[in-house]
């Protein structure tokens, strides 16, 4: 792809958001990726603000209702990407005494590993009994690939193998269906995407494009932002990219990717480690 097509994608996304929230107004589903939390003060303060001004509901939940009709008050669905293990520690315990609902991708190779490693630090992630854990207490799983690699850099074959081989070990240790799935990095091509929409392996499949849902959305995506910083947690009002960030944000298909996978690609090893912590 491009840099003119990206550009032009960049406004022609950003034209359609902008119709979309003069449209519907509160009739939108927001949906947050988190990944380390190692702050549970912080996280409970993000939960508590979260249910006054919105309805909190899971991804399957979500999805289907921005799709089938009313919503009554806007909605909002938690993500947590990569399976760190703060997650367990510091989110699960506090989902569970609110019965508030979240979805987790999981990387099945972390979790094989026991750890992730960036640079010189090391990560733990959720062990499998963590991960029974997580969906007894009655939330969501969701694939994640097996190796967290770019998938813009490597071929429709390997990619589909990272993807489904994550989903079948996810089941098979789980013992549930796993319907949901997760750009690592939010990287992808257009080829990949188009396969993902028409296969019946999952039911969504969530971006790192930083802007809400609307019940004129079409296919199985599901746009996910960044949690608010701390200047924006008063009444936590998220908003959509300025066509500025749409278009630097645009090169999630296209070559001009970011660090990550260009190390990866030169040094031919998977990249390690989730990106830094949010709360």
């Amino acid at each position: 792809m491009t840099v003119t097509q990206v550009v032009k994608g960049a406004v022609s996304s950003w034209i359609s958001t902008k119709l979309s929230e003069a449209r519907y107004r509160s009739r939108r589903w927001t949906v947050l990726c988190l990944h380390r939390v190692i702050a549970p003060d912080a996280f409970k303060a993000l939960l508590d603000r979260a249910q006054e001004s919105y309805r909190l509901v899971s991804l399957s939940e979500g999805f289907d209702s921005i799709r089938s009709g009313p919503l009554g008050r806007p909605l909002l669905t938690l993500t947590f990407d990569d399976a760190d293990k703060t997650i367990w520690q510091n989110c699960l315990p506090e989902l569970r005494k609110r019965s508030a609902p979240a979805c987790l991708f999981v990387c099945t190779g972390f979790v094989e590993a026991g750890c992730v490693h960036s640079s010189t630090l090391r990560f733990d992630v959720m062990t499998w009994d963590d991960l029974k854990d997580w969906v007894e207490a009655g939330l969501e799983v969701g694939a994640h690939t097996v190796n967290h690699i770019p998938l813009n850099q490597a071929t429709l074959d390997r990619c589909k193998w990272e993807i489904l081989e994550s989903k079948r070990r996810l089941e098979d240790r789980l013992s549930r269906e796993v319907s949901h799935f997760a750009y690592p990095w939010g990287y992808y091509t257009d080829e990949l995407d188009e396969w993902l929409q028409e296969d019946n392996a999952f039911r969504t499949i969530s971006t790192t494009i930083a802007r809400d849902n609307y019940p004129s959305d079409r296919g199985k995506s599901v746009h996910r932002k960044p949690p608010p910083c701390d200047d924006q947690n008063r009444g936590i009002k998220l908003r959509n990219q300025t066509l500025y960030e749409e278009v630097r944000a645009a090169h999630q298909r296209s070559i001009l990717n970011g660090l990550a996978p260009v190390v990866w690609r030169m040094s031919g090893r998977e990249p390690k480690g989730p990106e830094d912590p949010i709360l």
